[in-house]
């Protein structure tokens, strides 16, 4: 696996997460959708990412960068109940998005909610379930979504490590690489609203190669000849 982006979310001042660049690995974060007028910031006193207030049936949507150049990748973010809003402002996170109309996505509810966890794929603007779960959500929860080839599963961890997939899933609609990233609000329902009942903090996007690992030849042709190349990148 290779880090693409690693974000705690540290700074000295509150900030929009447009304005914020990766404080470990990565660039500047970008808005890849807003229904509506609410936004994503990142609040200082607790050096993490919430929204900006309450709103009804919208989302927000932000892209790390840079894009990982893999389509097979490893999305994790950890996410604490706010105490604010009510049970249906879910987040969570996104992966293999090509536009706002097709993306895998994982996200949480309060542990109120039956079930408390979703994972969708949105094609062609169309929303579908594949698959849910109902696991509690601990302060500090952590979420993965891994996505290899056609095989979708979705890790959950309240602190004593990622065990066993939670929720998985078989699908070839979406086998390109693409934007991955966090998320408020209506993605996984549509009457689901975006508050700030989540805090979103320790996002990490990885990617894992599908080419020759490091240090195996790579053969180029250069002037009818053929040279080695090592490694990824050349």
């Amino acid at each position: 696996m290779v880090d693409v982006v690693e974000d705690d979310f540290t700074r000295s001042t509150d900030a929009n997460l447009v304005d914020h660049i990766a404080t470990i690995t990565g660039g500047q974060w970008t808005l890849f959708e807003e229904t509506g007028t609410a936004f994503l910031r990142i609040r200082q006193v607790n050096d993490s990412v919430t929204s900006n207030a309450v709103h009804t049936s919208d989302r927000a949507m932000y892209a790390s960068s840079p894009d990982p150049t893999e389509a097979d990748v490893d999305v994790v973010v950890t996410v604490r109940d706010n105490g604010i809003g009510s049970g249906d402002d879910p987040g969570g996170v996104f992966a293999r998005a090509t536009d706002t109309d097709n993306y895998y996505a994982v996200g949480t509810y309060r542990d109120s909610s039956n079930p408390d966890k979703r994972l969708i794929k949105k094609v062609g603007g169309v929303v579908t379930e594949l698959s849910t779960a109902n696991t509690g959500l601990s302060s500090g929860d952590r979420l993965k979504l891994e996505v290899r080839g056609s095989s979708i599963a979705v890790y959950h961890d309240t602190g004593a490590g990622f065990g066993a997939a939670i929720m998985s899933a078989t699908d070839s609609d979406l086998p390109s690489a693409g934007k991955a990233g966090i998320w408020m609000g209506n993605v996984l329902v549509g009457s689901n609203d975006i508050s700030p009942s989540f805090v979103i903090d320790d996002y990490k996007l990885e990617e894992f190669s599908s080419g020759p690992a490091s240090g195996q030849p790579v053969w180029t042709r250069r002037g009818g000849l053929w040279f080695p190349r090592i490694g990824r990148g050349f």
